[in-house]
């Protein structure tokens, strides 16, 4: 069996996002990718949609596997529900997170 050379589809995934009229973890105020997001995005262009869509069906057969599940109560269908898990990480630089850190531990009662 030969294995076939993959072609780079076009950016398809965040085509036409914009992270306008709220904070956008991944976009600064101008549309252009934070540093810290920079080669994640890259990366992320890089799938096509259908490829993507398989990665998030991959998520959801295993944690339905593993049992990451929950039950609604109350729900007229009762079945297990996957818990919902974004494929599109939050980075946080770490100067960013020690300061969150810092300022959570110090309000936090002891």
């Amino acid at each position: 069996m030969r294995s076939q050379a993959k072609t780079q589809p076009p950016a398809q995934l965040l085509a036409g996002y914009t992270g306008e009229n709220y904070f956008d973890e991944m976009l600064d105020a101008e549309g252009q990718p934070r540093p810290h997001y920079r080669r994640f995005r890259e990366l992320f262009q890089s799938f096509a949609p259908s490829e993507f869509e398989l990665k998030r069906q991959s998520v959801d057969l295993a944690f339905l596997r593993q049992g990451v599940t929950f039950n609604v109560y109350g729900d007229s269908a009762g079945t297990e529900k996957i818990f919902p898990f974004d494929l599109l990480p939050r980075i946080i630089p770490a100067a960013e997170w020690k300061e969150s850190s810092a300022a959570s531990s110090s309000a936090s009662p002891r």
